[in-house]
Formats: structure tokens, sequence, C-alpha cells
């Protein structure tokens, strides 16, 4: 998502470059590019921003658990929420912490679904 909105802001800037040659003319449009560009700046800024925060909550989290003995379960469900996709790869590449997710997951071999699901369930017995 940020290379898109680097892409529509260097769009914006070229455009209105471009537009803004005969000045009396396209005066709104380019004021109107202006602001856009502007507000499209500061919310990507707040977006990572917002998500600098979820990363580090995760973090957290994900430190704490690790450190613990007999990891929680729903901590790390939250570790995940928190942290999307980078800390669900961290989960399940520690050993310790796939056992935990795995066993909370897998409840029976009847929710097995397909033969990946079968070698993962019994790699971790």
């Amino acid at each position: 998502m940020e290379k898109e909105n680097d892409l529509i802001v260097g769009l914006l800037t070229i455009t209105t470059f471009v537009i803004s040659a005969d000045f009396n003319t396209v005066k709104l449009i380019g004021i109107f590019l202006f602001i856009f560009i502007i507000l499209t700046a500061f919310f990507t800024v707040l977006k990572l921003h917002f998500l600098s925060k979820r990363y580090e909550e995760a973090q957290t989290i994900f430190q704490e658990q690790l450190l613990l003995r007999f990891p929680d379960y729903q901590e790390l469900k939250k570790c995940y929420y928190s942290g999307g996709e980078k800390y669900r790869e961290k989960l399940l590449s520690t050993e310790k912490l796939l056992e935990v997710i795995v066993k909370n997951e897998f409840k029976s071999l009847n929710d097995l679904k397909n033969y990946d699901d079968y070698k993962l369930y019994k790699a971790t017995r």
C-alpha cells in the first residue's frame, strides 16, 4: 500500500507542476491537487505511526511468550492480530510456540483437511 501512495503523490506532484504552467486558468485544480498531496502525505505518516505501534505491541507479546515455559495461546493470537503476517511467520518458525498453536488449532485428527495439515500435526507429536 505504501508504494501506491508514493506513486499517487508523485503523479499528482508532476501533474500539479504541468498544469500550473498557465496559472490563471487552472488555479483551482492546482490548489486542489496540492491539498490532496498534503493529505496523502499526512495519512501515510499516520498509517506508518499506527503500524509501528502495533508492531511494538506484537513484539512485546512475542518476547513475553517466548520466555514463558508454557506460552498462552490467547496471547499468541493477540500477537498475530497485532503484528499481522510478519509475526505469523515468527510464531510459526519458533518450535515452542508452534507446538502450542498446533495443539490448540488441531484438537483431533478429524479437523485435518489435507495431507499438509496431517504432516504438520505429526511433526509436532
